[in-house]
């Protein structure tokens, strides 16, 4: 119950810093932005409660738990950083913060498929195959901006504000795709078990997969435009909310 306490009052406190006290006025007015905030952080808490009380996938709940935290952290921290450090600031917690997110989602859907399939296999097993499936493709396509960000200014695309972020995108489409063809491997090795883990997992699972869909199309329309760029949000929104 002290925990459950103390995490409600950390998803209260980012909540009440995105919607009151983050340092763009016109964001904190956008109501899809602030929405997508609101609902990453409940998800979060929910995902948080239902992990407490599930008894058998309690593991994949404890995943969507730090995943929902994590994604709910990402754009306060960039706006943030953008505030205290300037745009190159801001650029170096975009490039970081899109590569923690995306690998976090990767490890754990790779993890959730393991441990559906191989599900006498230990924790720690199924922990490291992930690992050794999902930091090498990371390594390999984020190379050396995991590292060093700034890289990005040494290309030819940094002239323009609109090509600047295009070697990121690339690589965040690809392990987008990575992931949603774990999700579809998982859904595929399901039907043809027939092993249930609960209703309410398959769905969260499958709106997931539908939350990774909206992201890389937005990706790869590279939705700069506030039009479509509150599109998206809403759409997220929508799936969120499911």
């Amino acid at each position: 119950m002290g925990l459950f306490v103390v995490y409600t009052i950390g998803i209260a406190a980012l909540l009440w810093y995105s919607l009151f006290f983050l340092p763009f006025p016109e964001l904190r007015h956008n109501f899809g932005f602030t929405l997508n905030i609101v609902q990453l952080g409940f998800l979060s808490l929910l995902s948080f409660l239902v992990y407490r009380q599930e008894t058998i996938f309690r593991s994949i709940f404890f995943q969507f738990w730090i995943a929902f935290a994590v994604l709910a952290l990402s754009a306060p921290t960039i706006l943030t950083c953008t505030y205290l450090w300037d745009w190159q600031g801001g650029m170096a917690a975009y490039v970081w913060a899109s590569i923690v997110t995306r690998a976090l989602l990767t490890w754990i859907i790779c993890k959730i498929l393991l441990h559906y399939v191989f599900h006498d296999e230990k924790r720690w097993e199924i922990n490291l195959i992930s690992s050794l499936v999902v930091l090498p493709l990371y390594v390999w396509l984020f190379w050396p901006y995991h590292w060093n960000p700034q890289a990005l200014l040494t290309l030819p695309g940094a002239a323009s504000a609109a090509t600047l972020y295009l070697p990121i995108r690339k690589p965040l489409i690809v392990v987008n795709s990575v992931s949603l063809v774990f999700l579809l491997a998982f859904f595929v090795h399901k039907y043809r078990t027939d092993r249930p883990i609960g209703v309410f997992a398959d769905t969260v699972l499958a709106l997931f997969g539908g939350y990774l869909l909206i992201d890389t199309v937005e990706l790869a329309v590279e939705a700069s435009n506030p039009v479509l760029l509150n599109i998206s949000q809403w759409a997220i929104g929508l799936v969120s909310a499911a």
